[in-house]
């Protein structure tokens, strides 16, 4: 009786097996795949008072399953995505439809719209443009005129960079014309970088200007003025950037490191009128690692020092010459002065040097 019914359990497993193999539909190892128009999409410029702005990102189901879109999200709540929820077939298309509210939200702005589905990999699409503010005017938001350009003002500042970095800036630009300009950057030094950026008539945006710390070879701060031409100009327009770039430390530079010892303040003493005076600046290192000496500036012509290239092992020290000229300088005036020592101790990358010194 029980191999009579453990016959019969058998029998019903592999009937059942068999059925279901006959009704679950045929995958074959087919799987969907969404491939976009387009993954970004620039407004340019648009009006604050527009309240909103629109568009359309279409797609195509490109692979052999019905494709399925599980969540479209935003980067921020400014952001709103419609997109289809039925199932896309085979060679199909879809859409998703992205709104980016304008009101409140002057200036330059840049959004992420994440698609995930079953597709194999998640989508990221992107929407950028500029809001001009409700009732300004582009003389007024733009003051500075450059040629056929306005700008907010001439300056460009990059902040902080690391020595093995990149650092990008937006800077805002209008067309004051009623035609089609491009703005051509000329003889840009090898740091620094802005691609050639074409604006339609009365069109507010921002250009990407980026500074390379590797190619910029230098130390503290640096101070470097940048041209452009335009269609309709072609007298460079100047502008001024700023930068500070600063040494990146490795966990391993910060282990066993140098230490800099340097005094804070420095009396030279009297200086003749129009006279030149040496003084000796003594750096020493009382660290575990060679101590290098990247750069010795004061942002002043009246004290001349060249940096020594040579480091300073643990231990020992380092007589800087300095040489004051005061040249120029008012009789009986004190004079005071700051020399930055840039160096490579993680703890004190910079060492400043207060010196005072009276012309008689």
């Amino acid at each position: 009786m029980k191999k009579t019914v453990t016959a019969l359990c058998v029998l019903l497993l592999v009937v059942s097996q068999a059925v279901a193999q006959n009704t679950a539909p045929a995958n074959n190892g087919a799987q969907a795949e969404i491939e976009f128009d387009e993954m970004s999409y620039d407004f340019g410029t648009v009006k604050e008072e527009s309240n909103s702005v629109t568009h359309e990102f279409f797609f195509t189901n490109t692979g052999k399953a019905d494709l399925i879109l599980s969540s479209v999200r935003a980067s921020c709540g400014c952001t709103t995505p419609k997109w289809d929820r039925e199932p896309v077939k085979p060679g199909e298309r879809g859409s998703i439809l992205v709104r980016y509210s304008t009101s409140g939200r002057p200036g330059a702005f840049t959004k992420t719209i994440t698609v995930k589905s079953n597709a194999p990999a998640e989508k990221r699409l992107t929407i950028k443009g500029t809001v001009t503010p409700k009732g300004q005017k582009i003389e007024s938001a733009y003051p500075v005129v450059k040629g056929s350009i306005r700008v907010k003002n001439e300056n460009i500042n990059f902040g902080d960079v690391n020595n093995t970095e990149t650092v990008t800036v937006k800077y805002p630009v209008a067309n004051a014309t009623n035609k089609e300009q491009t703005v051509t950057f000329v003889n840009l030094p090898s740091y620094i970088s802005v691609a050639p950026k074409r604006l339609t008539a009365n069109e507010w945006t921002n250009l990407d200007v980026t500074f390379d710390g590797a190619k910029a070879k230098d130390w503290g701060a640096k101070r470097t003025d940048i041209s452009f031409v335009t269609t309709e100009n072609k007298t460079p327009q100047m502008l001024h950037t700023t930068a500070n770039i600063k040494e990146k430390f490795t966990k391993e530079d910060e282990a066993n490191a140098p230490i800099i010892v340097v005094t804070e303040k420095m009396d030279a003493g009297d200086v003749a009128v129009n006279g030149t005076k040496k003084f000796v600046l003594t750096i020493s290192n009382r660290g575990q690692r060679p101590l290098y000496l990247r750069k010795i500036s004061s942002g002043s012509d009246d004290l001349v020092v060249k940096t020594p290239t040579k480091g300073i092992a643990p231990g020992k020290s380092l007589a800087v010459k300095v040489k004051i000229n005061a040249k120029g300088q008012a009789t009986n005036a004190k004079v005071s002065r700051v020399l930055s020592v840039i160096n490579n101790d993680p703890v004190h990358p910079v060492k400043n040097v207060k010196v005072e010194y009276r012309v008689n």
